[in-house]
């Protein structure tokens, strides 16, 4: 009966062994020079070190591929810039030649108006003659003018005949309208002078 152990002492043998446990963890914390002055987890600050060391270390390397790819961005653009500027020159360039060589003053089509050496040029045997008077001068201003004179004449005269018979005509009303009014007996007289059948 000896080996035989009831579950209740086995119970009390756990709990004192974790008593006991427990006891010599306390002891090792309390009597430990270094974990007693900090008195915090180091543990778990050394963990807290290590996570901002990984995230710094995250952050240093995104920033690294950033600017790693605006290097390569501002290259590629200077690139590209400097393929333009040449496109553009050499356009400039053969426009250039195009004119010197297809587009020559002699060869244009107005170029007998604006040459400068036309009259050095010109044969005086070929030179057209020019009328008298300037390019462009009245030479019938004097007629025309006289005809312009006898014109407002008759016209001055028309509206003067005009004017005189409005006149004569507003003369004669008047008069016509003072012997209307004059007396009613004269009205009479005048009504039964005139004939009766009109």
């Amino acid at each position: 009966m000896l080996n035989v152990e009831l579950n209740s002492e086995r119970l009390q043998r756990a709990t004192l062994e974790k008593r006991r446990n427990n006891e010599t963890e306390r002891r090792e914390r309390i009597f430990n020079d270094k974990l007693r002055t900090i008195g915090v987890d180091k543990e778990a600050l050394d963990l807290q070190v290590t996570e901002k060391k990984k995230q710094e270390e995250a952050a240093r390397r995104e920033q690294n591929a950033y600017d790693a790819e605006l290097l390569r961005n501002g290259k590629a653009a200077n690139i590209r810039y400097k393929n333009q500027v040449k496109e553009k020159r050499a356009l400039e360039k053969a426009t250039v030649d195009f004119r010197l060589h297809n587009q020559q003053p002699w060869r244009q089509q107005e170029f007998d108006l604006n040459d400068p050496d036309l009259c050095r040029k010109t044969d005086p045997g070929d030179a057209q003659m020019i009328l008298p008077g300037l390019v462009g001068e009245d030479l019938e201003s004097q007629s025309r003018l006289q005809r312009q004179q006898e014109q407002l004449r008759e016209w001055l005269i028309q509206q003067q005949a005009e004017q005189a018979a409005r006149r004569r005509e507003e003369k004669l009303e008047g008069k016509f309208c003072r012997l209307q009014y004059r007396t009613p007996s004269a009205q009479m007289n005048l009504t039964l002078s005139s004939p009766a059948g009109v």
